[in-house]
């Protein structure tokens, strides 16, 4: 369930890119989808998803706040 919200997410942040949204609403989806990715790898217990959605956490943190 976690996978398929993240990527419904990551879609929803890639057509708010496209359609020209405000940059800080796009990155709160991401930051939701990483979430949900991350929580999805915790359930499969992949090391690489969850790496890679912690660094992509990380990316949209900082793009928020800074």
């Amino acid at each position: 369930m976690f996978g398929f919200l993240g990527t419904v997410l990551v879609v929803a942040q890639m057509i708010m890119l496209a359609i020209g949204q405000p940059a800080e609403i796009a990155l709160t989806f991401g930051l939701f989808a990483a979430v949900c990715w991350m929580l999805y790898a915790i359930q499969q217990r992949d090391r690489w998803i969850l790496y890679t959605n912690t660094f992509i956490f990380g990316v949209a943190t900082y793009g928020l706040f800074f």
